[in-house]
């Protein structure tokens, strides 16, 4: 297993994604906790993730120094490198800016470099701070135009430190970067292939013979997650949804996916009238979002007090939704989703999120496999 400690960036999760996709399994922490979990876990290694503060903020997360005086090797991603490097000695500074794509080159391909088939490549970056210079035992492997300990290695600690994102989809060969490190680490790698069959199992197990209100939008998210809930428990879903503000024809298709491939009681609520109302004279983004939200869920109340037979509600919430809402301690919000952190704390209705923890790609992958078209 390897441990990600979660200062707060928006693509922390992102990492254990791209790990899962290797077949490497992963756990979380707090840089408060970071120390503590290490002694109890024993990992096989440890990455320091991003963070959208910076590292000389008297305020800003920390860990101990004793993280890097373990066996285990250590690799810090952009904020994790930079206080990597200032906790062990070296120097950062708020210089030599970088945002999106830039080119790296390699000096050394070892280490988390080792075998990457091109000498110059396109990797993502984002940060304001910048190492610049080494702490004691360590050496430079990459360089950008502006940065030149883009990649560096402490052999003889296994510490690593790269100041771009791997985990970022558009940074090439970045599930190589995190495949060397995993195979630095010790780890066995056995891709994982998702499993829509152990998602019902669970929903399954979770929900028995009770039953479960579900907010579907003929989106993705929403239609993958009650789909396999339908699949669970069949006539105990009743999906809810809610016209007004979707798509012209969206109903069309919803009531095709719950009707006639799943066998429930679509109920549909048509709210346009309320929304148009509601929403009139606001033109602040973020205060429309919690308006709407505001509105969905009061709309999901009274369809629970008609199904007072209903137990959960289902939700459609994947790892994105919850990313952008602030989802770890450390985290910045981007915006709000009424589906994360939008319910009231009274509600009685237990919470069901099938794909919470899954992204929109698997998402997708995991409705194709379940039988959605």
């Amino acid at each position: 297993m390897i441990l990600v400690v979660d200062f707060g960036s928006q693509t922390a999760h992102l990492i254990g994604r791209r790990l899962r996709q290797l077949g490497v399994a992963t756990e979380y922490t707090t840089p408060e906790e970071a120390l503590e979990t290490i002694k109890k876990l024993k990992p096989k290694g440890i990455i320091l993730s991003g963070s959208p503060r910076s590292v000389n903020e008297s305020d800003s997360p920390k860990i101990q120094k004793e993280v890097f005086e373990f066996t285990t090797p250590v690799l810090g991603i952009c904020y994790g490198w930079q206080l990597m490097a200032k906790i062990l000695g070296g120097d950062v500074r708020n210089t030599a800016k970088e945002y999106g794509p830039e080119t790296i080159h390699i000096a050394k391909a070892k280490g988390v470099l080792e075998n990457i088939p091109e000498q110059n490549f396109t990797v993502i970056v984002s940060h304001g701070d910048t190492v610049m210079s080494l702490p004691k035992g360590f050496e430079t492997l990459a360089s950008t135009k502006a940065v030149e300990y883009t990649a560096v290695i402490n052999e003889a600690h296994k510490l690593y430190g790269i100041q771009f994102h791997p985990e970022a989809n558009h940074t090439e060969h970045g599930l190589e970067v995190l495949r060397n490190f995993a195979t630095i680490c010790g780890e066995e790698l056995h891709p994982m292939s998702l499993d829509p069959q152990k998602i019902i199992d669970e929903i399954k197990q979770t929900v028995g013979d009770q039953k479960v209100i579900f907010a579907v939008s003929g989106g993705v998210d929403s239609s993958v997650a009650a789909f396999l809930v339908g699949k669970a428990i069949g006539h105990n879903l009743i999906p809810v949804y809610v016209s007004g503000l979707m798509r012209p024809e969206t109903d069309v298709l919803v009531k095709h996916i719950f009707s006639d491939m799943v066998q429930a009681d679509l109920v549909v609520v048509d709210a346009r009238e309320r929304f148009l109302k509601e929403l009139k004279g606001i033109t602040d983004p973020e205060e429309k979002r919690k308006t709407i939200g505001r509105i969905y869920i009061e709309i999901f109340q009274e369809q629970a007090e008609k199904h007072n037979d209903a137990t959960f509600l289902g939700q459609g919430t994947i790892y994105s939704d919850v990313i952008e809402s602030k989802g770890s301690k450390h985290a910045s919000h981007i915006k709000s989703h009424h589906n994360v952190g939008g319910l009231p704390k009274d509600m009685k209705l237990k919470l069901i999120e099938p794909v919470r923890n899954f992204y929109k790609d698997e998402v997708r992958e995991l409705g194709r496999l379940s039988g959605l078209p």
